[in-house]
C-alpha cells in the first residue's frame, strides 16, 4: 500500500510538470518575459551619468598625481639632487657620503663633485665681489 501511494503521488507530480511543459504554455511564458524586458528599457542616462562621474574622479586623481610628480617643482625654479645611482638626496649628510651627485634642472642635468668637509672646494674669497653701483652683465638692477 505505501508503495502504491508513493507511485500515485509521483504520477500526479509528473502529470502536473508535463502540463507546464506544453509548447503553447512555454511560448506564452517566453513572450511575457520578452515583454517585461522590452518595457524595462535601459535609459542611456543611467549609464552616462556614472561614466561622467567616474571620468571626473579620474581627472581629479590625475591632477593630484601630476602635482606629486617630482619634476613639476623643477618648472617653478627648484632643482633636484640625485645620487649617481638615481635616488634623491635630501640631506647634507647623504650628500657628503657621495663622491659625485647629479643636479637636475628643468632643462637638463649637471654632474657635480662633492668636496669633503675642509677640502679645497670653492671659497668665498675666490668669488668676484660685487662693487656698489656696478651692474654685472646679464644681471638686472633690483631698484
Amino acid at each position: 500500500r505505501g508503495l502504491g501511494k508513493a507511485l500515485a503521488d509521483a504520477r500526479g507530480d509528473l502529470a502536473h510538470a508535463s502540463a507546464a511543459l506544453r509548447p503553447p504554455l512555454l511560448v506564452a511564458r517566453v513572450s511575457r518575459s520578452h515583454d517585461r524586458l522590452v518595457s524595462a528599457r535601459l535609459d542611456p542616462r543611467l549609464v552616462a551619468r556614472p561614466m561622467a562621474d567616474a571620468r571626473d574622479r579620474l581627472n581629479r586623481l590625475w591632477r593630484i598625481a601630476d602635482s606629486l610628480n617630482p619634476d613639476r617643482v623643477l618648472q617653478r625654479g627648484y632643482a633636484r639632487v640625485e645620487s649617481r645611482s638615481g635616488g634623491s638626496v635630501t640631506t647634507t649628510g647623504d650628500a657628503q657620503r657621495e663622491a659625485a651627485l647629479t643636479v637636475v634642472f628643468v632643462d637638463g642635468r649637471v654632474d657635480v663633485r662633492v668636496e669633503p668637509n675642509g677640502g679645497d672646494g670653492y671659497s668665498v674669497a675666490k668669488l668676484p665681489r660685487a662693487r656698489p653701483g656696478r651692474v654685472i652683465p646679464g644681471q638686472g638692477s633690483l631698484l
